[in-house]
Order: C-alpha cells, then structure tokens, then sequence
C-alpha cells in the first residue's frame, strides 16, 4: 500500500509483552508549530513512556511488560524516527491474567461526527480479578478512561504535541494526505469485554 503522509505529525507505537505475544497501541501526535526535529520525537516517546507507565501500566496484568515506545514523523514516508525506554516495565496487577487477545475498547473522540474523526484503542494485558465471565468490574473501566483521558491538552506529556486522531481513508478509498483532529475525551461505551485475535498465540509473535 502507498505511503500517505500525514503533516507535521507523529505516530507512536506502545510495544508491550504478554506471555510471549506482542501486545500494541498506537496513538497519534500533532506539533502545531511545525515538522518535528529529531529530539521533539525522542521527546514525545519518553513522555508517552513515562505517562503510560504511570498511569496505565498499574492498571495491567504483571505478566504484561512495557519494552519500549516508537515515534515515527508521518510527514515523509523516509520521516525521522525515535524510541525509548522510559517507563519499561511490569504491570501493577499480580492477580493473574487474561487470554492476550481479551482487550478493553477505549474510544477516542473530537466533537465531530463521522468514522474519520474517532479513533479507539484495544488496552490489552487485562488482570484476571477486573472480569466476571465477559464483562468488566468494579472501577477498572472508571480508571482506564480516566487515565487515556488525562492526555488530552496535556502540554507536559511533552512540549508542543497534542493528541490527535488520523484518517488516512475516506469512503473505503485512499486520501492523498491524511487529516487530523484533536482528541477532546475519551471513554468506553460498554463493560463487554472486547477481542484481538492477532494477539493470540501464534499470531502475535
């Protein structure tokens, strides 16, 4: 498939471990002022790094570990590229852990209406004591929103970047340049336990 830029903004990649599967999530960051130099990208992988592993890695299983974070600037398909290990470790939960492919649906939205203006994690590594058959309980869901929330107009995550959503398609075909809108909340819908099959074994490695 053909390299669609997306101006002045970054992709970053969460990669993660659990039970020998590869377990990631991928955000998107625009610099307002401008293409990212080399350290501003080094800048918002750390800051990704530290974020998660403050606020979402305690919400994780402890057979779950966060190896590094990726940044890649999509405004040339050769673009600069950074990564770093800030926040590396194990999760917070020791309860026990889920299949890899059981996710939490996490929505991200814009004020708009219309698939290219929301976007939606699958947070994997889901502690075995926060589900009852196929739902989630207690405050787990509460906590994880809140956590994704919080990087919304959060300028310390790291300086100049805001958090967007990126559409690269429209009606099924490919856009020439990719948009972006900044992310206002985020939230779950549902305490339905969601499924990532790639995350299986064998799928994911």
């Amino acid at each position: 498939m053909a390299f669609i830029p997306v101006i002045d903004t970054a992709q970053i990649v969460v990669h993660q471990r659990l039970d020998d599967q590869i377990v990631q999530n991928t955000l998107y960051f625009e610099l307002p002022a401008g293409a990212p130099s080399a350290l501003q990208l080094a800048d918002l992988a750390t800051g990704v790094g530290d974020y998660w592993g403050l606020n979402m890695l305690p919400l994780q299983a402890a057979e779950l570990t966060l190896e590094f974070v990726s940044a890649r600037d999509l405004t040339f398909v050769d673009g600069l590229v950074a990564e770093s290990i800030s926040g590396q470790g194990p999760g917070g939960n020791a309860n026990g852990f889920e299949p890899a492919n059981v996710a939490a649906c996490i929505k991200f939205i814009t004020g708009r209406a219309g698939r290219s203006f929301r976007g939606r994690n699958y947070f994997g590594g889901i502690p075995t004591d926060v589900i009852t058959g196929n739902h989630f309980v207690g405050g787990f869901l509460v906590s994880l929103a809140a956590a994704y929330a919080g990087m919304v107009g959060l300028g310390t995550l790291a300086a100049g970047w805001q958090w967007v959503v990126v559409s690269r398609f429209s009606g099924g075909l490919p856009r020439a340049e990719g948009i972006k809108t900044v992310v206002t909340d985020a939230f779950s819908t549902d305490d339905v336990a969601d499924s990532q099959r790639r995350r299986l074994p064998g799928r994911g490695r």
